[in-house]
């Protein structure tokens, strides 16, 4: 079954955030679809990526609040998950691998631990990381 509910990834919420950015309609018809059957969350690591963007935690937090979009909070469960697919990418890792992927991991596997799918323009540091993820990329769907 198909969550109900969804985290957006940093690079979902800047382009939903900003109307100026080419997936920001794509981002925005997936938002509206969850935000009618659930609930749509960030996790910490989104909501520290995306302040690099924003004049204050206070502004940050407003846009949120405006939008609705609730905060997700890390477990040990999620957590644990993320240092184990962390190391599995660190004993994968050939050429064209990318340094710097622990905090996405961190968010995928925040979201795969309650259950809600992700939403995000960086799908390929996703899929098949975790069992049970549903990942949305909105300009591909």
């Amino acid at each position: 079954m198909e969550p109900t509910s969804a985290c957006l990834d940093t690079s979902a919420l800047i382009a939903l955030l900003n109307n100026s950015e080419a997936a920001h309609l794509a981002v925005l018809r997936e938002f509206q679809r969850y935000k009618s059957s659930g609930m749509v969350f960030i996790t910490e690591v989104v909501f520290a990526e995306a302040s690099a963007g924003m004049n204050s935690a206070k502004e940050l937090r407003l846009a949120l609040d405006e939008l609705g979009i609730s905060d997700l909070s890390a477990n040990d469960d999620g957590l644990f998950s993320a240092g184990q697919v962390f190391k599995d990418y660190r004993r994968s890792k050939g050429i064209g691998k990318k340094d710097g992927v622990l905090p996405d991991f961190m968010i995928g596997a925040v979201a795969d631990a309650n259950g809600v799918a992700l939403i995000t323009l960086n799908d390929r540091d996703f899929v098949n990381k975790f069992e049970n993820l549903a990942v949305v990329n909105p300009v591909k769907s």
